[in-house]
């Protein structure tokens, strides 16, 4: 596990076991098309909205415990002049397996710990064309980018997972 990346921010966890560590293991019930469902009360104690986000103009619902990291990461695109790189979001907390795939585990969606951008013109096994200093920002705060394993519209506050 690697230490938070700035004050007040969580341990940035490597792998399954430390995903579960920092933010919580739940049950759940799988749903058709690769989704699932987490049980009621972990949602409760570890889902939250952010309202307002920068850049984004809007509330994004994500892990309790990265909800810090979302909001300076995106005040930091904005105040850098790059809100023009983030044409669109495509969400943090999405409950269900990588890709849709039951046979390849839970996404680190399903914890609200990962973000999608971009998604049109950065489809996974694509090169993308996410801006590099985008990139940049969000690895300062903790996250590792999708790109580094040909998802480059995604960013995940994880490690080898």
């Amino acid at each position: 596990m690697r230490d938070p990346p700035l004050p007040d921010y969580p341990p940035v966890p490597e792998g399954l076991q430390e995903i579960m560590e920092v933010f919580g293991a739940f049950v759940f019930l799988d749903q058709p098309n690769g989704l699932v469902t987490p049980e009621e009360e972990w949602v409760k104690g570890n889902i939250a909205r952010v309202e307002n986000v920068p850049v984004l103009n809007q509330s994004v619902l994500c892990h309790k415990r990265i909800a810090l990291p979302i909001w300076n990461v995106f005040e930091q695109i904005r105040d850098a002049g790059l809100a023009s790189a983030i044409r669109t979001y495509e969400g943090c907390y999405w409950p269900r397996y990588k890709m849709h795939d039951p046979e390849r585990g839970l996404s680190v969606h399903a914890w609200g710990i990962a973000v999608d951008l971009n998604a049109a013109t950065n489809k996974p096994g694509s090169r993308g064309d996410m801006d590099e200093r985008v990139v940049k920002i969000f690895c300062e705060h903790g996250f590792y980018w999708g790109g580094n394993f040909g998802d480059p519209m995604h960013f995940q506050f994880a490690l080898g997972y």
